[in-house]
């Protein structure tokens, strides 16, 4: 992701709409499904500016990982000592394990995913957790995802397939559902502005909305939130997983 995209999503993500609903879907995932609060280590990776640093506050000690200093600073900034930063990217190695790590639509941008998937599992505790939110099928893909640096966009069973081998998969649901035909409306205004203007700069159209549009979309997404944290939706989106790790035999690997 470039600077100016680094600085506008620092600047939108406590009045976006979607970075709300994605943290209100992370959260019913997290109260839903994982039973120890409190007394764990925690690792935020790809924490960008800290979206979900006041959520993950509640569930233990939280190291913020990001590669880039100028989203480590302004965390400093703002939470001073309690919050650990690690200035890395996925896969360099890190000096500790974690009972849980998040990685919030971070998972795209990297180009090995099964190495990332690989770098999760050395990295969590024996029965740790990963949390994982991604872009939904490849179907969705527009010009947004190039201006932010997406590598691909996942299908339910492709991401499955990725993480079976070191994790059992607790809970998996597509979320958005309720914004799925906007979403689609989108593609096909896309599409055709590709075909009027093929040379023009891509754009992640991240601005915030007008604030009725913006309270209305995150009306919806609000709502369905807590359906994506219970059942698994067929449909959305993005996609929300909870993995735990699974043991090896032998030892650590």
């Amino acid at each position: 992701m470039d600077e100016a995209e680094a600085s506008l999503m620092c600047a939108v993500q406590d009045s976006h709409w979607w970075w709300r609903a994605r943290r209100r879907v992370v959260a019913a995932v997290l109260e839903r499904h994982l039973r120890r609060r409190g007394g764990l280590a925690v690792a935020d990776v790809g924490c960008g500016f800290g979206v979900h640093v006041p959520l993950l506050l509640a569930y233990g000690q939280v190291t913020c990982i990001d590669p880039n200093p100028e989203a480590l600073d302004h965390l400093a900034g703002k939470w001073g000592g309690k919050v650990a930063l690690v200035r890395a990217a996925v896969p360099e190695p890190l000096a500790r394990r974690f009972d849980l790590m998040v990685l919030a639509d971070v998972l795209e941008h990297i180009e090995g995913d099964a190495a990332a998937v690989e770098w999760m599992h050395r990295h969590l505790n024996d029965g740790g957790h990963v949390l994982l939110t991604v872009p939904a099928h490849p179907a969705l893909w527009t010009q947004m995802d190039e201006a932010v640096g997406h590598r691909r966009r996942y299908r339910r069973g492709q991401l499955c397939r990725l993480l079976r081998h070191r994790f059992e998969i607790v809970h998996m649901s597509y979320y958005n559902m309720l914004l799925l035909p906007a979403k689609l409306a989108f593609v096909a205004f896309d599409r055709l502005c590709r075909l009027l203007r093929p040379t023009a700069p891509k754009r992640s159209f991240n601005e915030v909305p007008p604030r009725p549009v913006n309270w209305l979309l995150g009306a919806l997404a609000s709502l369905e939130a807590p359906l994506a944290g219970r059942w698994s939706l067929p449909v959305g989106v993005g996609l929300v997983v909870l993995a735990r790790r699974r043991p090896v035999a032998g030892g650590w690997i």
